[in-house]
């Protein structure tokens, strides 16, 4: 199984109290896991964080990479955790019974942001800043370096904000629903009767639902940049990373565009179209950004969308925006530099693709990873047998498996149906690493499992390791991962 949620980014809109959450993470059976991917730095500040429940504890334990913490977010429960692009701050929300209390963390530091708030909250991209919703409504801007608050506005019905967290995007209930946009202490009005979607740093494009449902871009003048959809369905409603970008669905087509500049017609929509990856620009170049072509049009891009019948269509834009229907089913794909990727149709075939055109490497397969480069994919054939492909040839490694995962040291963990885990090198060397291993899970610097897995009280023990050491035990008692 490839995690592709771990490149995936979820758009947390609130609306009228609620938190209307466009995609949903995959929940686990044994515990919820989120593993975050950080910049490739040893310090603890730019390590990936993690968050373990503990019932012994009453709260939540802090993992920073492989380490520990010598802090806990104190809460009975934790609520809810939302976290910064670089995956190394998060902001995160526990409950004492009715009430919620909200934390951030960052540079290796907890501090509390509210001792008394909603469940309404949002962590900027680059995670500057939270937005959050008080218990006596108002909302409340906090700055994580200057670990200062600033009251916005209250009788909110909407917000959203802007990836470097200097600006928020609001609405209140004044009589109409009006529009703002703070900046820098600063709220300016921009209009009555729109719903705020989105917003770049610059609030050069703001992205807005008219009392019509049409998405629209405006500016903070109010003044209409483009009216890029008619009754938009909001349920595929997606944007890029940098927020130049929107996809979307006029209940005909879905659509992508580029800055208001040009929209382009990917697949027919029927039923209730899920948009596989939002996050489109990870599919294009090595630098992982979307490249511009002609006049701001998007071009190198894969992109994957279901239809919500099961069926679903992986496609490429060309440089000179022509669409390439590269499969009509796929199931796992994983993205690699150049404009390339692996992909995997339901009927066992591996392809390789660059730029649109596929080749088939191997068939057989019911799961794939590829090492970074992709030189060596890693699968499992209907038998449970882990084998790689390279240079054309396969090679069997091991029988009998129930999972198996890739690190980004390109180190392959698989656990056996007997719950036994090995790691296996690139030179097919396999070596035992525990028995009794429940689950096991991966990020960009760090690699984890559980073992002793008490199904009673749910806990397990948790063993970290990093790309430069071995696995070892970090902490007896852990309930779940946040």
């Amino acid at each position: 199984m490839i995690f592709i949620d771990k490149i995936k980014k979820s758009l947390n809109i609130f609306f009228n109290g609620e938190l209307r959450f466009i995609k949903v993470a995959a929940i686990s059976a044994f515990f919820i896991l989120i593993t975050l991917i950080c910049a490739f730095s040893e310090s603890e500040s730019d390590s990936e964080i993690s968050l373990y429940y503990s019932p012994s504890e009453n709260g939540a334990v802090i993992f920073f990479g492989s380490e520990k913490a010598d802090d806990t977010v104190p809460g009975r429960s934790v609520a809810a955790v939302k976290y910064s692009e670089n995956k190394t701050s998060c902001a995160v929300l526990m409950s004492e019974g009715s009430s919620y209390s909200l934390f951030s963390i960052s540079g290796g530091n907890v501090n509390r942001v509210a001792a008394d708030c909603t469940n309404s909250f949002a962590l900027s991209y680059s995670g500057s800043s939270v937005v959050y919703l008080s218990s006596d409504g108002k909302m409340n801007y906090y700055s994580v370096n200057k670990q200062r608050t600033e009251s916005i506005d209250e009788n909110i019905t909407g917000f959203a904000v802007s990836p470097n967290g200097k600006s928020v995007l609001y609405s209140k209930n004044d009589g109409a629903q009006k529009l703002y946009v703070y900046t820098d202490s600063v709220s300016r009005y921009i209009g009555d009767n729109y719903t705020p979607l989105a917003l770049t740093d610059n609030c050069e494009y703001i992205y807005v639902l008219a009392a019509d449902d049409s998405l629209c871009l405006i500016d903070t003048d109010g003044d209409m940049k483009a009216r890029l959809c008619s009754s938009v369905d909001d349920t595929a409603l997606y944007f890029s990373n940098d927020l130049t970008s929107a996809v979307f669905s006029d209940g005909s087509y879905t659509y992508v565009s580029h800055e208001g500049k040009s929209r382009i017609r990917l697949v027919p929509y029927e039923a209730s179209p899920v948009i596989y990856d939002e996050k489109f620009e990870i599919f294009c170049n090595s630098d992982n950004t979307a490249k511009l072509c002609g006049d701001n049009d998007l071009c190198g891009i894969y992109y994957r969308v279901s239809d919500g019948n099961g069926n679903s269509t992986l496609f490429y834009i060309t440089e000179d925006n022509a669409r390439i229907d590269v499969a009509e089913e796929t199931e796992d794909f994983v993205p690699l530099k150049n404009s390339r990727l692996v992909y995997m149709t339901p009927d066992g075939k591996v392809y390789s693709c660059k730029k649109g055109e596929s080749s088939l490497l191997f068939e057989g397969a019911s799961s794939i990873e590829p090492s970074s480069d992709g030189k060596y994919i890693y699968y499992l054939n209907n038998a449970a047998d882990l084998q790689v492909w390279h240079g054309g040839k396969t090679e069997k490694l091991a029988a009998g498996v129930k999972s198996f995962y890739m690190t980004s040291w390109n180190e392959v963990l698989f656990i056996l149906n007997d719950l036994k885990l090995y790691s296996v090198s690139k030179a097919g060397d396999s070596d035992l690493l525990d028995e009794n291993v429940y689950g096991c899970d991966v990020g960009t610097n760090t690699a984890f499992y559980c073992s002793d897995y008490n199904s009673q009280t749910g806990v397990f023990d948790l063993f970290c390791a990093d790309k430069k050491n071995k696995f070892v035990l970090s902490y007896e008692g852990a309930a779940h991962i946040m």
